[in-house]
């Protein structure tokens, strides 16, 4: 197993090194990699899925790696059932860096190879906090590549499994977690309409804007739960607006006028004028209203 060891480093060596013009020899390296995929050995497998990052460096190394079958074969890999918790962390690791790289249209193929499914699937039968913050981490990258990913992702049920499984575990959402979820959310909201906002706010984002409000003590995550709450008040959307007011959002809101720290403050200004304002709008297209039913 040494040997095996030693051989790995050497290849991460080569990995660092070698270039997209080196074709011959990157097919040699991604076939060895391939085969030490199959590794039960943790260190063999974290160097291997470590390489394969190194190598993830450009789209057309990117295309190397799907040509070779070294993506379908990583895939394959997420649905094994007696990888540890730090085997999944790394395979996760190699993946979001192939996601980071990858072109539109390749991200298209690793949709068609089912890689939703695969970590819907791999987070219904693993939970832990490690792996659960790399896993919204590639759904906020795949978020980041446009509207189209965010129907895909929606449709695959990833976001509902995982926002229930959190829900039942909010014991012990760590810092990483939440900051992760938020940027989510963030996203989702500025990038998606108004069926989709409603969707997500009741599959359980409202209740995590809750829990981030609740304690205030973590000014970034604070920070990304307002403007979050300002995304969501952008809609214009009474059924959205009743979502956080029965979630008890706005009183939690109301307590940060006086945090020591001016962008909290501001966000909480803004916040509250915001709703202010549409208030005033609203009831004044009421009396618009009585005022024209009056007319008749």
């Amino acid at each position: 197993m040494e040997v095996i060891q030693a051989g790995v480093w050497v290849l991460l060596n080569v990995c660092s090194s070698i270039t997209e013009s080196n074709k011959f020899d990157i097919i040699i390296l991604l076939r060895i990699l391939a085969a030490l995929l199959s590794s039960s050995n943790e260190k063999v497998f974290q160097d291997t899925c470590f390489g394969i990052q190194k190598l993830a460096h450009s789209s057309k190394m990117v295309s190397y790696l799907f040509e070779e079958e070294t993506i379908s074969i990583l895939l394959s890999t997420v649905k094994e059932q007696d990888l540890s918790s730090q085997m999944r962390h790394y395979l996760l690791l190699a993946l979001e860096q192939i996601i980071k790289i990858s072109t539109h249209d390749q991200l298209l193929l690793l949709i068609k190879l089912q890689i939703l499914q695969n970590l819907h699937n791999l987070y219904l039968f693993h939970y832990d906090p490690i792996f659960c913050e790399t896993l919204i981490k590639i759904i906020v990258l795949l978020c980041k590549k446009g509207a189209v990913f965010i129907e895909k992702i929606l449709h695959s049920e990833l976001i509902t499994i995982l926002l229930l499984t959190l829900k039942e575990k909010k014991a012990i959402l760590t810092y990483g977690i939440k900051f992760q979820l938020l940027k989510l959310f963030n996203l989702w909201y500025t990038k998606t309409e108004v069926i989709n906002a409603l969707w997500l706010s009741k599959q359980g984002a409202i209740f995590f804007l809750r829990l981030s409000l609740l304690k205030n003590d973590q000014i970034d995550i604070l920070h990304l739960a307002l403007n979050c709450v300002l995304n969501i008040i952008a809609y214009n959307n009474q059924k959205l607006i009743n979502l956080l007011e029965n979630n008890g959002i706005f009183p939690l809101i109301e307590k940060n006028i006086q945090y020591p720290n001016k962008i909290i403050q501001s966000l909480t200004i803004n916040i509250m004028n915001k709703m202010e304002n549409d208030q005033q709008n609203f009831e004044r297209n009421d009396e618009l209203k009585l005022d024209t039913m009056d007319i008749f």
